[in-house]
């Protein structure tokens, strides 16, 4: 009994020994799978998905490279205003036909705009750690559809790959995005 106990006691500090010792790339590769880029090419719209102001600075910059010459705003509350901040004319404006309060409701807003207007390519821009979700929802709504999908990451500080989990904020980024991910994965 002794002994059985003794080699219980050491196989759980080997196992805790083990994971403590590989803990930064463990959690380095949570962070990195969800960071889902594509290459990216000219399409017709760029999309910001709701959020931080970064995916909006990302998506202007995409615009301002030419990756296209109509750029879109999602999210619950956006108007005119937010375009105009950014120094985008009314011409490379696509207003969203509606608002859209998660990632599922943004995919149909951009689904809704793709098709009224014709286009084939979209760029879907947001935030590294919610491109897994946010590539994962898209996918679904557009499937079957002759529309080209195409997704970028935009600068997120708050969100640094080899120190995630050493802020409060970057580890309830992950934890959601998981708990996002297996949520859209069970229900659909």
């Amino acid at each position: 009994m002794k002994r059985k106990c003794t080699l219980i006691i050491l196989i759980a500090v080997t196992l805790i020994g083990t994971v403590y010792l590989f803990r930064v790339p463990v959690l380095t590769g949570m962070g990195e799978y969800l960071v889902s880029t594509t290459p990216l090419e000219r399409a017709d719209l760029i999309v910001a998905l709701g959020g931080s102001k970064g995916r909006k600075r990302g998506a202007v910059a995409l615009l301002r490279e030419g990756f296209a010459s109509k750029v879109m705003f999602t999210g619950f509350d956006i108007d005119i205003r937010d375009y105009q901040c950014q120094g985008i004319s009314e011409k490379e404006i696509v207003l969203p036909p509606m608002a859209a309060y998660t990632t599922y409701e943004e995919a149909l807003v951009v689904l809704n705009a793709a098709e009224e207007n014709n286009f084939h390519a979209v760029i879907i821009v947001t935030s590294p750690y919610h491109l897994r979700r946010a590539s994962f929802i898209f996918h679904k709504i557009f499937n079957g559809k002759d529309i080209k999908l195409m997704f970028y990451a935009c600068q997120n500080k708050a969100f640094q790959m080899d120190r995630w989990w050493k802020s409060y904020i970057g580890r309830k980024m992950v934890i959601m995005e998981y708990l996002g991910l297996v949520y859209y994965w069970v229900r659909y």
